[in-house]
């Protein structure tokens, strides 16, 4: 017997699925609901098997592997007829398997699970009418699902890698001796500051901020340097409220690149400053305007522990795995495949302007 779906639970906006993803074995992993953007344009592109795994000559569909926990006659049971195609209970299985765990107890109910079989007849049918319009058939279109597989062999080699956690306790520790200096944080020194441009007034700041309490910098700031402390709870300040009034943060002895904001003067007089909570003896000259420097805490410098550092080094083995997996698959790929580049196309004057570039010498 046929019945009509309802929308007793729709579904939700494409946008907000869109903000779903799913992850499986330690590696981002999409499942049907986050790929909902990319399940509409392949289905423009008039691939339905996306959405309704179809198989390849001589090859098994995508849902196979979930297929298989199921019976061969539980698998094939059909849900849902669209024109030719049907959506079967393994493409359906496959569809929720592909969800986070979390994501997928959202389709416990009934309503919830009919509301995602909704969701795969119109992917069909959107399909079926991009066939009809002859869209699979435009080069974009063509270009779009050619990037699709792409992505899809990429995310099944990296599927296929371990997990961070089976990664080897001794080949991270050994990551972390070689890679000890990286791992290395320099001592660091909060800074503040008020800038005027008198010079004269510069010293009678320096002298009353020589020993001042955190209060009476703040109230220092605000007299003159307004812009660097906001007022207490002033949400629509352009410069909101800060814990430490015109501060500019924790620096380094060395700028971290050549355009830093902060003046190479300001930073110098920063480290030569004895203990927190004291300012620098005179004012700093830099950009023609006067720096009165107070030094509010300091970081030791230190090495930071392989404890601290497991997980990021775990996913530092892992991208370099999956740089490794991917460079030897182009190769085995290359080397199987016959390939002839044409270098004079690539002349300069045999592409389109805007191709090429208009500022390009």
């Amino acid at each position: 017997m046929t019945s009509r779906m309802t929308n007793s639970a729709a579904p939700e906006p494409p946008e907000r699925l869109a903000r779903r993803r799913c992850t499986g074995s330690g590696h981002p992993r999409v499942g049907w609901a986050g790929r909902w953007p990319t399940l509409a344009a392949v289905a423009l592109a008039g691939l339905a098997g996306v959405a309704c795994a179809r198989s390849e000559p001589g090859g098994e569909p995508e849902d196979a592997g979930v297929a298989r926990a199921l019976s061969p006659e539980h698998a094939a049971q059909v849900l849902a007829r669209v024109g030719d195609r049907s959506i079967t209970l393994g493409q359906y299985a496959a569809a929720l398997e592909r969800m986070d765990p979390f994501e997928r107890m959202r389709y416990q109910t009934e309503d919830r699970r009919q509301a995602l079989l909704d969701e795969m007849i119109n992917v069909e049918l959107l399909s079926r009418e991009a066939e009809r319009r002859g869209l699979d058939r435009r080069p974009e279109t063509v270009e779009l699902v050619r990037q699709f597989r792409r992505d899809e062999v990429l995310a099944r080699l990296r599927g296929s890698l371990p997990g961070p956690s089976s990664l080897p306790a001794a080949e991270v520790s050994q990551y972390y001796q070689e890679h000890r200096a990286e791992f290395f944080e320099p001592e660091l020194r909060r800074v503040a500051e008020v800038v005027v441009d008198d010079p004269a007034l510069a010293r009678e700041l320096v002298r009353q901020a020589a020993a001042a309490s955190p209060e009476r910098w703040l109230e220092l700031v605000r007299k003159y340097a307004p812009q660097a402390a906001s007022p207490p709870g002033d949400k629509a300040s352009p410069a909101p409220g800060a814990a430490v009034p015109g501060d500019l943060g924790y620096l380094a002895a060395q700028a971290p690149q050549p355009n830093d904001p902060v003046p190479a003067a300001v930073r110098d007089a920063a480290f030569a400053i004895a203990s927190a909570g004291e300012v620098y003896p005179s004012p700093v000259a830099a950009g023609g305007r006067q720096h009165v420097v107070r030094l509010v805490e300091v970081r030791e410098a230190r090495q930071r522990s392989l404890a601290e550092v497991d997980t990021l080094i775990r996913g530092r083995l892992l991208d370099a795995r999956e740089a490794q997996a991917r460079r030897e698959l182009l190769e085995q790929l290359r080397a199987t495949t016959t390939i002839e580049v044409e270098p004079a196309a690539l002349d300069r004057g045999a592409l389109p302007s805007s191709a090429a570039g208009a500022g390009a010498p």
